[in-house]
């Protein structure tokens, strides 16, 4: 049909345009090695290169399974792009979709070009994430239970339910944090680092 014939073009064209341009063309299976040996990803936290490296290898294996006559990234289309959105749309939530597509769409932006077929892809708006919801007095008792003969674990379990505050910040609790006179327990709080008082 005309439109793939016209994405064939345009991406075989690119192609031309990649090794004008002395960049190397990329095979699909050096996606993800290439991708974080590239000097953009130098000085990143390992965790987030770990990303990048997962991000691009998924879509590298998804590619082969669907796609095996792609070779190099040069050849991917829109088609592509459209395809894989679909697949990893069905399979993670909001969050994970947009980190792994942006990952993807980064690392084809460094070794591909910034005109690559990811590059008008568009990411979701986040879903609300799910309402935190009070335990079940069954899973209260269940947790108790658990703790029980452990001192320190029950008045750590005591200390979360009846302040509502994270279990990481009670766990750094001292008796410093607790005015007995007051009657008021204060903290920073680990994540937000938000005063607190109870």
């Amino acid at each position: 049909n005309a439109q793939q014939k016209a994405a064939r073009i345009r991406a075989e064209l690119q192609a031309y345009e990649m090794q004008g341009a002395g960049k190397e063309r990329v095979r699909i299976e050096d996606f993800s090695a290439k991708f974080v040996e590239n000097p953009v990803c130098f000085g990143k936290s390992k965790s987030t290169v770990q990303k990048y490296r997962y991000a691009t290898d998924m879509f590298s294996r998804w590619l082969k399974g669907s796609f095996a006559g792609i070779k190099y990234l040069d050849q991917l289309t829109e088609q592509h792009a459209t395809a894989y959105q679909v697949w990893l749309r069905q399979k993670t939530d909001s969050t994970y979709y947009n980190q792994a597509l942006g990952n993807v769409r980064l690392g084809l932006k460094v070794l591909v070009g910034e005109h690559n077929a990811f590059s008008k892809v568009k990411m979701v708006k986040a879903i609300a994430k799910y309402e935190r919801q009070e335990f079940t007095k069954e899973e209260l008792r269940i947790m108790f239970d658990a703790v029980k003969g452990d001192r320190d674990l029950d008045i750590l379990f005591a200390l979360a339910l009846y302040t509502g505050a994270r279990m990481s910040d009670c766990a750094l609790m001292r008796r410093d944090n607790i005015d007995f006179e007051k009657g008021v327990i204060s903290y920073t709080a680990l994540k937000t680092k938000a005063h607190c008082e109870l």
